[in-house]
């Protein structure tokens, strides 16, 4: 039993320093603050070779070796029990592939293994693959972590610790052969259906399977893969202070305005006011009037009518979350018939979209929470039809803010001719009672 890999450490810095490097720009983040973080860099760059090192988690600590079955006469009894452990997870989490085959490929010196052992002594996963260095390429044969340690990110760590391996050898490609219940995992590991590498390299060196997908995996030499989650937590660091640093040049700009009573309109003269870096926005989409008293009757009598109509029942109060559990959990923003009413006694309606929004959330919120089959579901349909058929019959269908002004105007001349036909009405009745 042979350890492999010893001898990079004098090249690793360097290369590795590099890699690390690229790998910080290649998401475009470049700016002065990436200067600053070089300190940072190179205090993280490993100063061994990864396949040696100590990675410390919760359950202790892991360690990825590479080891191989050279059938040396004296053979290290670590390496003998890493093999035998690796060989049992394979089988078991490998049932299909049949323990005599794993166990062929494991030891077969041709192959080697890369053991993630924890707490220096358990080999509780690995990966064996087979490369051709000749032909620029290795064969990922098996890839698996005990069922007690999985969900634990061991499977991405050790692959990437893999593809450094390979990148300091001068291989830039994985092949392997997946099923259908790998395809996905392997995706997630940077492999792909779509083979670039020329089928003459690779065809009559590695065994085809029945049934299985032939998926690749290109590697960058300009990257650093084992740096990745370092390189991804410097740039969090990096936005989040621009973040902060825009935070700052942007505090002369808002403004607050407190509201008075239920109203929810600014003022636009108190924005113009405000807006003393001279912001462009357009206000020809937004009505700055309160139109709540206008729109009162109207709005009450559409109440009126919705929470008369059979379907409404469900929707008259808030949901009791006795009768539907987590009801609350699901639907952050819930609405009720009940809870718009109260609103609109307060004038809180100042427009009709402020309406619409909140009855249009009763129907959204119960097709959230129910499916297409439930009586609560096609009622929620029913009784949106019929709102809509009344928004019409009272001419406040209205497709945009800008057109809402008009539709008051035309609200106010109805109401107006309305109130003159009924004075007139109720004055010829008054002549009429006067002659007889």
């Amino acid at each position: 039993m042979e350890s492999i890999g010893y001898g990079l450490e004098s090249l690793r810095p360097n290369m590795e320093f590099h890699r690390l490097l690229y790998t910080s720009f290649v998401t475009n983040v470049n700016t002065n603050m990436l200067t600053d973080m070089l300190s940072f860099l190179i205090g993280h760059t490993p100063q061994h070779d990864s396949l040696f090192g100590l990675d410390s988690t919760s359950g202790g600590t892991v360690q990825f070796v590479l080891v191989n079955n050279q059938f040396m006469k004296k053979w290290d009894e670590r390496y003998k029990q890493w093999l035998i452990c690796i060989q049992n997870v394979f089988s078991y989490q490998l049932p299909r592939m049949g323990k005599d085959y794993i166990t062929r490929l494991v030891f077969d010196p041709r192959h080697l293994t890369l053991a993630l052992i924890k707490n220096g002594y358990r080999a509780i996963g690995g990966i064996t693959f087979r490369p051709f260095t000749s032909q620029g390429f290795s064969e990922i044969v098996f890839c698996a972590v005990s069922s007690d340690e999985q969900v634990k990110g061991y499977g991405t760590r050790m692959m990437n610790h893999l593809k450094d391996y390979h990148l300091s050898q001068g291989i830039y490609y994985f092949l392997t052969y997946a099923d259908s219940y790998a395809i996905g995992y392997f995706k997630k590991l940077g492999f792909t259906k779509y083979v670039t590498l020329q089928k003459e390299r690779y065809h009559g060196f590695i065994k085809e399977y029945d049934g299985a997908t032939l998926m690749e995996c290109r590697l960058d030499p300009r990257l650093s893969y084992n740096s990745l989650g370092q390189v991804l937590i410097m740039q969090r660091s990096i936005v989040q202070k621009m973040i902060e640093m825009k935070q700052k040049t942007n505090q002369s700009k808002t403004f607050s305005y407190k509201f008075t009573g239920d109203h929810r309109i600014v003022p636009l003269s108190f924005i113009q006011r405000k807006n003393r870096t001279n912001i462009k926005f357009d206000t020809n989409d937004v009505d700055f009037n309160d139109h709540s008293k206008d729109l009162y009757q109207t709005l009450k009598s559409i109440m009126d009518k919705l929470e008369s109509h059979d379907d409404s029942w469900p929707f008259i109060g808030p949901v009791d979350e006795i009768e539907a559990p987590h009801y609350y959990d699901v639907i952050p923003y819930p609405m009720d018939l009940s809870t718009i009413s109260q609103r609109l006694k307060r004038h809180y309606y100042v427009n009709v979209h402020l309406f619409h929004c909140d009855v249009k959330r009763i129907f959204f919120n119960c097709r959230t929470f129910n499916s297409e089959d439930t009586e609560y579901f096609k009622m929620a349909n029913t009784l949106e039809r019929y709102y809509f058929s009344l928004i019409k019959e009272h001419g406040l269908f209205v497709k945009s803010l800008r057109d809402e002004h008009q539709m008051i105007v035309s609200l106010k001349h109805r109401d107006h001719d309305r109130h003159q036909q009924s004075s007139s009405s109720s004055s010829m009745i008054h002549d009429s009672n006067s002659e007889i």
